[in-house]
């Protein structure tokens, strides 16, 4: 998704290009090599996480799974014990969060952020009929699902964990964001 007028691409639709290039030749210019280096050293220097949710996010490589998936933990870990995150149990009730929540909690919001299609019309935005052969045809209405976004809600059980799980996923966008300037800087 370019953002600018001269339909540059951004860091991450750079680096996702980097990561399944073939050519990782040497030359004038900005190449995969050079993209891919900006990246390594802002990850090894800065956020391992950062690097490991836009390889894992934009360049589709299932090896940075585990690594994007347990920096969400990390990242959950830390903004619960900095906020003091405490959960709602009745009117002036509260205890602290566990670490099982927790790791729920980040699980979820990066389940959903991998992966956020409706999953009624699977991200078509319309309404999945049977047409008289049997096949799955779209219909010219909405999913009423997704009221025509194509995105699943994010929804966690209580609105405490709903707000939580809303900010888990600011969080990962942030992420992203501040590795992309740090790689930026590197090129």
């Amino acid at each position: 998704m370019t953002t600018t007028t001269e339909e540059r691409p951004t860091t991450a639709e750079r680096i996702a290009s980097a990561c399944v290039s073939d050519d990782l030749s040497l030359g004038r210019g900005i190449k995969a090599l050079d993209v891919l280096t900006a990246t390594g050293m802002a990850g090894a220097r800065h956020s391992r996480g950062g690097a490991a949710l836009i390889r894992f996010g934009f360049a589709l490589d299932p090896k940075s799974h585990n690594a994007a998936q347990e920096a969400v933990r990390a990242m959950v870990r830390r903004r619960a014990s900095t906020a003091g995150w405490m959960e709602p149990m009745g009117p002036g009730v509260e205890r602290p969060v566990t670490r099982i929540q927790l790791e729920r909690l980040a699980d979820a919001a990066f389940k959903f952020w991998a992966d956020p299609t409706c999953r009624r019309c699977q991200g078509r935005k319309m309404r999945l009929v049977q047409d008289g052969d049997g096949r799955r045809a779209l219909s010219g209405d909405h999913c009423p699902a997704c009221h025509g976004s194509g995105l699943r809600a994010f929804q966690m059980r209580t609105r405490f964990w709903q707000e939580r799980g809303q900010e888990v996923l600011s969080m990962i966008d942030d992420e992203i964001a501040r590795t992309g300037r740090k790689v930026r800087r590197k090129l």
